[in-house]
């Protein structure tokens, strides 16, 4: 294999994070969130309404649709491609997501939060209905 930059527009090349849904890829940056539709080539923005632009983590619900950005500053949610993100804390720490996972057919939502030099929680979300859980509504 050989191995070659794909970076072509990420203002900050010290990526945190990445995650593919069937739209594109996304990049957590220490300077806002990334995206690619063309499998890398080119990179554009997509962090308007995030408060904090650290982006320590990506998840992407089953659906393919949903998007949560963890930050240093809680959990954001996009459910259009990235181009707006809302904060979505309800019950979490105001402090560092570093992890967030959605189980295939399972029933929670699950994210690793806390202070950076403190201890972590693993947190868990109920899913409202059988279809989607509060915060992918």
């Amino acid at each position: 294999m050989n191995w070659s930059a794909a970076n072509t527009g990420l203002t900050q090349s010290r990526v945190l994070s990445l995650a593919v849904n069937g739209m594109g890829l996304f990049a957590g940056t220490d300077n806002g969130l990334f995206r690619s539709s063309n499998q890398g080539n080119t990179w554009s923005q997509v962090s308007n309404g995030l408060t904090n632009l650290y982006v320590t983590s990506l998840g992407v619900a089953p659906d393919g649709n949903t998007v949560l950005a963890g930050t240093a500053r809680g959990l954001f949610r996009s459910t259009n491609q990235g181009q707006l993100w809302t904060k979505v804390n309800a019950g979490l720490p105001d402090s560092v997501v570093l992890e967030s996972a959605f189980p295939r057919g399972g029933r929670k939502i699950w994210t690793a939060a806390g202070p950076l030099l403190g201890r972590i929680e693993v947190l868990s979300c109920c899913i409202a209905s059988a279809r989607a859980p509060p915060l992918f509504q």
